[in-house]
């Protein structure tokens, strides 16, 4: 299961939350359970990921798309695609 629009993780406690991927400016400091969330108003939040939504899909110039696993990552910048 993956979205397009949200990624689903889980605050410190264990609640569901699902974060708004326009809303993210970049993700970093990942690790195989977690990542800091660096919100577009400045906030940061450490997240859980939720086992099948730790996936994004991405597209590359050429059109063709890739899957990037957020546990393998270090960081990751979300640009604004209106720009």
């Amino acid at each position: 299961m993956c979205s397009r629009v949200f990624i689903r993780s889980e605050v410190a406690s264990g609640a569901p939350l699902q974060t708004w991927l326009d809303s993210i400016a970049s993700i970093k400091d990942t690790t195989g359970r977690d990542a800091l969330f660096v919100m577009k108003d400045g906030t940061e939040r450490r997240l859980a990921f939720v086992t099948d939504f730790r996936v994004l899909y991405v597209s590359k110039p050429n059109g063709r798309t890739e899957k990037l696993d957020l546990t393998k990552i270090r960081s990751l910048e979300l640009l604004d695609s209106r720009k």
